[in-house]
């Protein structure tokens, strides 16, 4: 014996959407107790990370201020005499170590050239080697 079964909805009713949790909107706008302390430790951690990042950057910052703070320019010496260029390098905190080199084509006790080049960054009280003319 067949069943007469009656429908549950009629064709223009609509089914309802299944209920979703959602969060609790808090009137005051202030989280409640366990929802803050949650934060916190991230908070803490972001701060920490930060200042340690901070530190760092101090610390490269002053190394590299050192070192271009020990660090002078070569003058240029040729075509001075000896005791010029020795006064020049003595201007800058560096010192002259001499080397003595025939040459005909210019007044003895002339600087011919040097190493470092001019303008060239060393440390202070370094050598520059100063190649001098002299006579045989």
């Amino acid at each position: 014996m067949p069943v007469a079964a009656t429908p549950l909805l009629a064709e223009t009713q609509a089914v309802a959407s299944p209920v979703t949790a959602t969060r609790v909107q808090h009137p005051t706008g202030v989280l409640p107790p366990e929802e803050q302390r949650s934060r916190w430790p991230w908070i803490l951690i972001g701060v920490l990370v930060l200042l340690g990042v901070l530190i760092a950057l101090f610390f490269i910052g002053r190394n590299l201020l050192n070192e271009n703070a020990n660090q002078v320019a070569v003058p240029k010496l040729t075509d001075r005499t000896l005791a010029d260029a020795e006064a020049k390098l003595k201007q800058v905190n560096l010192k002259a170590e001499v080397s003595r080199q025939v040459d005909t084509t210019v007044r003895p006790d002339t600087v011919l050239s040097q190493t470092p080049a001019p303008g060239t960054s060393v440390p202070k009280n370094a050598k520059v080697l100063v190649y001098m003319g002299a006579v045989r």
